[in-house]
């Protein structure tokens, strides 16, 4: 019986706001959540994933646009790509990027991935609100990719239609939770004690860490957990039902 795992990531981890993570056991018949924790601090997170998971999915990007490693003059393999990335500190890595956007015009001071563009995700070359290049910059030391994905938890947020569901009012946060189903019409199983922390946290994160998790009990028993036949390693792809659909569907369209 598979275990895997989703998490809702942030470049600073804190008590205040940390990670969260979510652990699911996996079978033909049945989905159920087992776990949902914070993970304060790097040294938390990074005992999470040195746990037995069979896959994990992590919400931060996991590659840089194409196009940047001419920009930057950057490594052309994705593993040169991460050890570029990482040999900056954080507040260096802000930096740069920043001066690179201040002298771009406006319209291209934001390049993006091509799983980007699929899934109307942020640009990995924005470091703040949401600093989703800083995210990048603090995920790829940890990065197994033999192992790991990457998740965007907004594609289900979006596909439930409940609207903002980050704030003091749980309401719209229980809504989404009850409209959560198994993408395989499996029985799925959320412990009304866990369903409680999901709902209470009121940045939402402890949410987006169930639909990570949902998300890659799905990927485990797909060809390449879920990835694309077809996609540019340096920049990666995101792992979603929806956008495997939306690509089934291209890509018949193209062979009529």
């Amino acid at each position: 019986m598979p275990l895997v795992s989703g998490i809702d990531f942030t470049s600073r981890p804190s008590r205040r706001k940390p990670q969260w993570a979510s652990a699911w056991r996996v079978s033909s018949g049945l989905v159920e959540l087992v776990e949902l924790v914070p993970l304060p601090t790097w040294d938390d997170y990074a005992a999470w994933l040195a746990r037995p998971f069979d896959l994990v999915g992590i919400d931060h990007p996991f590659g840089l646009p194409r196009e940047m490693q001419g920009e930057w003059d950057a490594p052309d393999t994705w593993e040169g790509m991460r050890d570029w990335v990482t040999s900056f500190e954080p507040a260096a890595w802000r930096q740069f990027v920043s001066a690179w956007r201040a002298g771009q015009l406006p319209g291209r001071k934001f390049r993006y991935r091509a799983t980007d563009r699929e899934a109307g995700s942020q640009s990995p070359l924005n470091t703040c609100n949401p600093p989703v290049g800083m995210m990048l910059r603090a995920g790829l030391p940890y990065l197994n990719r033999t192992r790991m994905i990457e998740i965007y938890p907004s594609l289900t947020a979006r596909a439930a239609d409940v609207g903002p569901y980050k704030g003091a009012n749980p309401e719209p946060r229980q809504r989404l939770l009850a409209r959560l189903k198994d993408h395989r019409g499996r029985e799925l199983i959320i412990p009304s004690a866990l369903a409680e922390v999901a709902t209470q946290d009121t940045e939402g994160d402890a949410l987006d860490a169930v639909i990570a998790g949902l998300t890659v009990a799905w990927a485990v028993d797909e060809p390449r957990f879920g990835l694309p036949e077809c996609y540019d390693d340096w920049e990666g792809a995101i792992v979603d039902p929806l956008l495997s659909a939306k690509r089934s569907t291209s890509s018949a369209e193209l062979t009529k």
